[in-house]
């Protein structure tokens, strides 16, 4: 018992250069394409598909930039405020003001004595 062999089908091309394989009725089937039409789709694909990336890449990447410049202005805000309340508590309270200067002073004087 031999392997039963395969009927090989004509192939025919058209007037673009495509080939087609026909059965004995005439049918089409296994659409071949042209090395013409392979690489204008491959060259399309290759073009469209990077730009298509890189335009939604983008603009995820501007709206994170941005988030995070809010986030350090936010930030940013906040120590200005926790500056400008220290300093109103110095200018309003002399005792914080007198006890900053103590320190200061004792270690000022903790320097010297530790210096040769």
């Amino acid at each position: 018992m031999g392997v039963p062999s395969e009927e090989l089908l004509p192939v025919v091309q058209d007037r673009d250069g495509d080939l087609y394989a026909k059965n004995e009725e005439g049918i089409q089937f296994g659409t071949a394409q042209s090395l013409r039409s392979s690489l204008v789709l491959y060259v399309l694909v290759g073009t469209l598909l990077p730009m298509l990336v890189v335009g939604i890449l983008s603009g995820k990447i501007d709206n994170g930039i941005s988030a995070s410049l809010r986030q350090e202005a936010l930030n940013l805000e906040n120590a200005i405020d926790n500056l400008d309340f220290a300093s109103k508590q110095f200018e309003l309270d002399g005792q914080i003001l007198e006890d900053v200067r103590f320190f200061a002073g004792e270690a000022l004087e903790a320097d010297i004595r530790s210096s040769p």
